[in-house]
């Protein structure tokens, strides 16, 4: 991220990254002949720059390689092949508690893969591995497709079509849309996705209701214009190189899905706490030609929404999420119960003890991740309505019922004072509630904090 060499040989910077151009790269060829290894002899001829400022730069590069014993080793060190079974199978589990089922209207998932269910796969990644762009494109082993998992769960009964037919939608028992997003580093990525995906899944939806949704995306999308429209919406997220496999696994019923959505996804951009930062006359664009575009003028974005972030943001301006932080459903149903706060008269430099009990009323086997809110109820200074304090996920077989105790401290009830310079605990009461999701909340009680 340089363009000036000689201002880079004179910071202290050591390494330009991803340094010289290679020859197919036409973006960075755009930045124009700015690079070290062009001009570091130049720079040296014209005076600007002298031997010792050069080799201070290699002189630190090379420590680092002798102390990293670079040169000791193989580039390709091969004992990783004796831990990656180990990985793989840490990966796998993964993407089994990580997706999350965010809607499932009269239980069309799980599909069970002995039933005589046809099902029609189709969409954008369905033979096309989904991953993030940059450096963050690695492409793994044993890569598995969305297609090649679900068939073998499914064999015959599943069947990808690229563009199916009206009739093909109508006869099919469960349509699977696979759609999703090329987030990469250094671009925006737009809300909203392009009309021609909103425009198919309507259509697939007036031919046929049972239409699942398969979301590959390392952020929230517009979903709004079909959500109500579809019967199930699958967050995926990117898979890595087994992740289709559990989600074979969580379609199929093998496994029942546990994961809860780390961010809230609004209904409309406008929503969101980032809507008013884009500037009068700009626009969200993917590529690089604006990061190449060293003439283009620096805009100055001052951010505040203070700590009314993620769901504080929603809650606090009364705006209902399409799907809330924290959400996320299972196969089976949970009821929680026996909330029991230890010591209700709260005082500084002791600890609150909080215990509850979780319930797998449901007749398969799951996990929930239970979600721990603290709230203050009359606070001098703006503060969210509630905020994640703890969370904990149990595994309970049909039946099973759980003791859930997480532990508070004062930090937990207290904020950044800007007065005090110093984070603050001030005395009242605050709610305690315990749920599935930061709007589902089961259990609510009160404590006092005193000094």
């Amino acid at each position: 991220s340089v363009y000036d060499p000689l201002k880079v040989i004179n910071s202290g910077q050591d390494l330009e990254m991803p340094g010289d151009p290679s020859e197919d790269n036409e973006a960075l060829k755009k930045i124009g002949d700015v690079y070290l290894k062009s001009n570091a002899a130049r720079l040296l001829k014209e005076e600007k720059i002298s031997e010792d400022d050069i080799n201070r730069m290699v002189k630190s590069i090379l420590r680092t390689i002798v102390a990293m014993g670079f040169h000791d080793k193989p580039v390709r060190d091969e004992r990783f092949l004796s831990y990656f079974p180990a990985n793989e199978e840490t990966a796998l589990q993964t993407a089994r508690e990580g997706i999350v089922l965010l809607k499932n209207e009269n239980n069309i998932l799980p599909v069970n893969p002995d039933s005589d269910v046809k099902i029609l796969l189709t969409g954008d990644y369905a033979n096309v591995l989904p991953k993030g762009g940059g450096s963050a494109e690695v492409a793994g082993y044993n890569r598995i497709t969305m297609y090649d998992a679900l068939k073998n769960a499914f064999n015959e009964n599943l069947e990808f079509i690229e563009t199916p037919s009206d009739e093909q939608v109508k006869n099919a028992g469960v349509i699977i849309v696979s759609i999703g997003t090329a987030d990469n580093e250094g671009w925006d990525r737009p809300f909203n996705l392009p009309g021609q995906i909103n425009e198919k899944i309507i259509h697939y939806t007036e031919l046929n209701p049972d239409v699942i949704i398969i979301v590959n995306s390392g952020s929230g999308i517009n979903m709004s214009v079909w959500n109500e429209k579809v019967a199930s919406v699958i967050y995926a997220w990117y898979p890595g190189q087994n992740g289709n496999k559990a989600l074979a696994e969580i379609v199929s019923g093998k496994t029942n899905p546990s994961g809860k959505l780390p961010f809230t996804i609004e209904k409309d951009f406008k929503d969101s706490p980032g809507y008013p930062y884009l500037p009068e006359g700009e626009e969200l664009y993917e590529g690089w030609d604006y990061d190449m575009d060293m003439k283009y003028p620096i805009i100055d974005i001052k951010y505040d929404e203070g700590v009314f972030v993620g769901y504080r943001w929603y809650e606090s301006k009364n705006i209902g999420p399409l799907y809330c932080f924290g959400h996320g459903l299972s196969y089976t149903s949970f009821e929680y119960g026996e909330l029991k706060i230890h010591d209700k008269d709260f005082k500084k430099g002791n600890e609150l003890v909080v215990e509850f009990s979780v319930k797998n009323s449901g007749e398969t086997a799951g996990a929930e991740t239970a979600q721990l809110y603290v709230g203050d109820i009359e606070a001098s200074v703006p503060r969210p309505l509630k905020e994640l304090k703890g969370f904990e996920k149990v595994f309970l077989n049909p039946g099973e019922s759980r003791k859930v105790k997480m532990i508070l401290d004062i930090k937990d009830f207290a904020y950044w004072d800007v007065d005090k310079n110093d984070w603050f605990a001030e005395p009242g009461e605050f709610n305690i509630m315990i749920g599935s999701s930061s709007k589902d909340i089961r259990l609510i009680d009160k404590i006092n904090l005193s000094e």
